[in-house]
């Protein structure tokens, strides 16, 4: 059986489909009832596939954290050549678009 508090259990038992809850918040057997090895292995499966999709999660949001850091670092070469080329004497224009109205 899972480790933790009863309602912890209940809880992980009503995600993972074996109880269900009325209005009341009051938890009920279904009609078809497991063993209490497969809720057992039922809850594992379900804590397992939530530890992967954070997993994944946090994957992803260590790329984006990377390709910040890339962006960042390529701003900060580009300012540093305009930099550069300002204190050599040259001019850099930016690209500038305007709308009016007709």
């Amino acid at each position: 059986m899972p480790y933790g508090t009863i309602s912890a259990t209940l809880s992980f038992m009503y995600q993972s489909g074996h109880l269900t809850k009325n209005d009341k918040a009051e938890y009920s057997l279904p009609a078809v009832v497991s063993t209490a090895r497969q809720i057992a292995v039922d809850i594992a499966k379900m804590q397992k596939a939530k530890r992967k999709i954070q997993e994944n999660e946090q994957s992803i949001n260590d790329l984006f954290a990377e390709s910040r850091m890339q962006i960042k670092s390529i701003q900060k070469q580009i300012e540093e050549a305009v930099a550069l080329l300002k204190s050599q004497g040259y001019k850099v224009l930016a690209k500038k678009t305007e709308y009016t109205e007709i």
